[in-house]
């Protein structure tokens, strides 16, 4: 009697790959559909709700601090602002000294930021060496004027030694 089906061939090596990709994609489209049902129902539920419009926010978006404390709580970024009140338009590398242990990649991260956000300028002179001048706009005037409310606060706050 003559056999029926290959079950005598060894199966090939992709084949085994094939199977349990198939596998893992029903099993993620699985995760995927559940999730999804799980994230209507929380959804249902906050619907109407300050949580529901604040999309997973601790504070809700209709909260104008948030922008400003958002951008203040990166690393770094008070201390340039500070710099750059203090100094007026820098040169990056003079920046960089004042602004002790910050690495280059960090500083540039930063100062690209902030120039993003309106609060710091970037003036380029092609020379060479080129000469790349940093300062505070008029937002970021605006934004220095509340910094230093807060350092009045910061020095009141001080031990007395």
């Amino acid at each position: 009697m003559p056999k029926v089906g290959n079950s005598d061939k060894k199966p090939r090596k992709d084949e085994g790959k094939k199977a349990s990709k198939a596998a893992n994609a029903t099993a993620g489209k699985r995760k995927a559909a559940n999730s999804g049902t799980t994230q209507r129902k929380s959804a249902d539920k906050t619907s109407g709700s300050a949580a529901g419009e604040a999309s997973g926010s601790a504070i809700s978006k209709g909260c104008q601090l948030d922008i400003v404390f958002r951008l203040m709580s990166g690393e770094w970024t008070p201390h340039i602002l500070w710099v750059l009140s203090n100094n007026g338009p820098t040169r990056h590398g003079e920046l960089r000294r004042r602004v002790e242990g910050i690495s280059s990649k960090v500083m540039t991260d930063r100062l690209r930021m902030l120039e993003a956000e309106g609060i710091v300028f970037r003036h380029y002179e092609p020379t060479i060496p080129p000469e790349v001048t940093y300062g505070l706009t008029e937002l970021g005037a605006e934004l220095d004027q509340a910094l230093r409310s807060m350092e009045n606060i910061a020095e009141h706050w001080q031990p007395s030694p």
